[in-house]
């Protein structure tokens, strides 16, 4: 093998080590900020994020996969200047080998703080120490004598390695500066109450904001509390035994409280990041948190749940064999310990303690509330400090209890009001339901506490609100509810939701992800139920107009619509949400509550482009050359559909639409009209995939218009005596199917 073949992959292996070193640097941010998700190389039980933010992740403020960014980063342009005949391989073959078997030294290094110290693996971390050792090897094989030339080499090296030394120095210390080390934003030293003016503070002062809500004092009879009932200062902390940020400010709360114990008084409620304790989670961050929540439990029932605490925060190790070793060192009845541990109700009031947080907001951890307000991460000593002196003279709430236990048909929030909220509408009074509605023997019924309708379409909400003697909000109606203000509609197209007044969000203006259902997997098994998130709901007692299900407005099939957003719609969700849909679809997500009030006149803004209309007279220019219109199209059923090539939807859908048209073999005429303003761009997306029936030009959508619609794809479906049947809006991977039950019903194949 030449030099060059060898200084080739050197350069590759290398540089590869070093990407990866960014990946790591991003993993390990990321874990700070509990943000690294469970996937391939991190599963529920892979010790990333004790790792990654453990406090050997980081020295000198720089985490300790960044200088091989550099380090590695030199090796390969070395390897790069050898492959180009550039440099010499055994004039650097020194160098490279050194720097990488220093590398390898700190990997081996790492790996056993890991095994001995931090007690879990990091596959991240495994993926790195494979990539150095890879490198170290190919840099051993640089010089043409082999890893014997290359040891030999490392005393002529020595300028190299101080040369990759200082560029790794430089490097790392302008990453440093650069991208400094994630801290929670609640750090700091200088105390502020939400919405006054940011104060100048000197360079590395952080400020505390004081949130200006008050949050009813989380803490029951039985919540457990160590410190003066009277002090001034409450702290009431959400934590999770394995979460090492909960770890670090239990050491700082003991630091303040040892400092001024009659000052505070600290409380614990349980908030283990695993969903099989805590239903208020979606991802299992730490596979340990529900077992040492419970190890806690069953030290509380024998009246040493503080000795426990401090145990669990101040070792590693949480399996079974590790708690019920430190209940014997506690001095605990451990069989009775041990029979708690398999008691499946030692889990009621963990569960208990997460649903009180999460209807608080409570989405991480640790999450503080001092004096009853909302603190988010650790607060180091001199913020802690700082917040006493702030809040100290603002006692904290009442003590709230905790809400009831939930089973699938009650409610674990605070919710209790009446079925329908009054409200002043567009056109006078109205009233619309408090929560969104279930159906019962048919009827739309208003109530908290249960899953709403779930995967229904717009004519069976239309019909079980007519059944209930009340009907489908408008969708100013709807906007009213859930901005607080009366919407105009400028263009006079009838949609209202195109540029609103009052509040983005039913609660405020700032989307919250902790106020509502509207950050769950698409495919949550857990139950959605109403008036289940007392913090999304206005001010005027209607719950759940962002998240939960996506709900269907509209007095008629051709202005049906869902607003609002569903439980998977993250902050996509907000009152502006209105989505063009097929009436027949029928999502999951979809859902519906009533309204009764004065009725609109229904202004046909489009005549002969809705449902239930016969066609209006049209023609339209094709691609290549000739007109199609409704008089060509006259005694045949056809379909219009509109599409753009930047649509990814539509590019799915006209290929299956093409399928439909070659089996029915021309008893269905399809036209697709292409909307791009720039008719060349869909005329380019045709040349790669071809389509065998006619494509209509309308360049931005002008004739689109007329057939009441803005959406794409967007079909209407036509009969032989003119009249639109149907309207299909989207495409997923339930639409093949569909468009066959549109087409044969158009065509009355049965």
């Amino acid at each position: 093998m030449s030099d060059r073949v060898r200084g080739m992959v050197l350069a590759v292996v290398a540089t590869a080590t070093s990407a990866w070193s960014a990946v790591l640097v991003d993993a390990h941010q990321r874990a700070v900020m509990h943000l690294l998700e469970p996937g391939l190389l991190c599963g529920a039980d892979g010790g990333c994020e004790q790792v990654l933010a453990s406090p050997w992740s980081v020295v000198g403020g720089v985490p300790v996969s960044a200088p091989a960014i550099f380090a590695f980063g030199a090796v390969a342009v070395l390897g790069a200047l050898v492959a180009a005949g550039r440099l010499s391989a055994e004039k650097v073959a020194g160098t490279v080998f050194g720097t990488s078997v220093l590398g390898l030294a700190a990997s081996v290094a790492m790996l056993a703080i890991m095994l001995g110290g931090i007690g879990h693996v990091c596959r991240y971390c495994l993926v790195l120490d494979t990539l150095v050792l890879a490198t170290t090897v190919a840099a051993a094989f640089l010089h043409p004598r082999g890893p014997r030339g290359a040891a030999g080499s490392l005393v002529g090296a020595v300028p190299g390695l101080l040369g990759v030394g200082v560029v790794t120095a430089v490097g790392a210390a302008i990453f440093a500066l650069v991208v400094p080390e994630p801290v929670d934003p609640s750090v700091a030293i200088v105390v502020i109450d939400e919405g006054d003016p940011q104060p100048e503070v000197p360079n590395g002062t952080r400020v505390l904001v004081v949130p200006r809500q008050v949050i009813p004092n989380p803490m029951s009879s039985d919540t457990p509390t160590r410190g003066p009932a009277d002090a001034p200062l409450q702290v009431v902390v959400f934590e999770d035994f394995e979460c090492p940020y909960c770890r670090a400010l239990t050491r700082n709360l003991h630091a303040v409280v040892e400092e001024q114990p009659d000052r505070w008084r600290i409380a614990f409620r349980h908030y283990p990041m695993h969903t099989a304790c805590n239903p208020g989670v979606t991802r299992d961050l730490h596979p340990d948190a529900c077992s040492a929540a419970a190890a806690a439990v069953c030290a509380e029932r024998q009246g040493r749940f503080w000795e426990m605490y401090d145990a669990l925060f101040g070792q590693e190790g949480l399996k079974t064999a590790d708690l019920e070793r430190r209940a014997g060192e506690l001095g605990l009845d451990t069989q009775a310990f041990a029979a708690c541990l398999a008691d499946p109700t030692v889990s009621q009031p963990i569960v208990s303690d997460a649903r009180h947080g999460r209807a608080l907001g409570v989405t991480g951890t640790p999450t503080s509330f001092v004096n009853g307000r909302r603190f988010v991460g650790n607060l180091p000593v001199a913020a802690l400090k700082a917040l006493g002196d702030a809040l100290e003279d603002r006692p904290a709430p009442k003590e709230a209890p905790a809400p009831a236990p939930s089973g699938p048909q009650e409610t674990t929030g605070a919710v209790a009001g009446p079925a329908t909220v009054e409200l002043q509408g567009p056109r006078g009074p109205f009233t619309i339901d408090a929560f969104e509605a279930s159906i019962e023997d048919g009827k739309a019924v208003s109530r908290p506490g249960v899953e709403p309708a779930r995967g229904i379409g717009w004519a069976q909400a239309d019909a079980a609100c007519r059944a209930s003697g009340r009907r489908l909000c408008t969708e100013d109606e709807w906007l009213v509810a859930c901005t607080g203000a009366p919407q105009s509609d400028p263009d006079g197209d009838g949609l209202f939701s195109e540029s609103i007044a009052g509040r983005a969000h039913p609660y405020g203006a700032d989307y919250d992800p902790s106020r509502c259902a509207s950050a769950r997997a698409r495919l949550d098994p857990r139950p959605l139920l109403t008036g289940d998130h007392p913090g999304c709901g206005t001010p005027e007692g209607v719950y759940d107009l962002e998240g939960g299900v996506k709900e269907w407005v509209g007095l008629t099939v051709d202005r049906a619509a869902l607003q609002g957003g569903s439980y998977y719609s993250q902050d996509a969700a907000r009152c502006a949400y209105h989505k063009e849909a097929d009436p027949t679809e029928n999502d999951r997500a979809d859902g519906f509550r009533c309204c009764d009030g004065p009725e609109p006149e229904i202004a046909d803004h489009h005549p002969g482009g809705k449902v239930g209309d016969v066609a209006q007279t049209w023609s339209l220019p094709l691609v290549g050359g000739g007109t199609i219109g409704s008089d060509t199209l006259a005694g045949k059923p056809y379909v219009v559909t509109f599409w753009a090539s930047w649509c990814e939807p539509c590019r799915k859908e006209l290929p299956e639409l093409a399928k439909l048209y070659a089996e029915l073999g021309g008893a269905l005429e399809i036209v697709a009209v292409d909307i791009d303003e720039v008719p060349a761009r869909g005329e380019a997306w045709l040349r790669k995939t071809p389509l065998p029936f006619p494509i209509g030009v309308d360049p931005g959508g002008r004739f689109m218009a007329g057939w009441d619609t803005r959406g794409t794809p967007t079909s209407f479906w036509v009969t032989a005596d003119g009249e639109i049947r149907q309207r299909t809006i989207g495409y997923d991977d339930k639409r093949p199917k569909v468009l066959r039950e549109h087409a044969s019903a158009l065509l009355g194949v049965r």
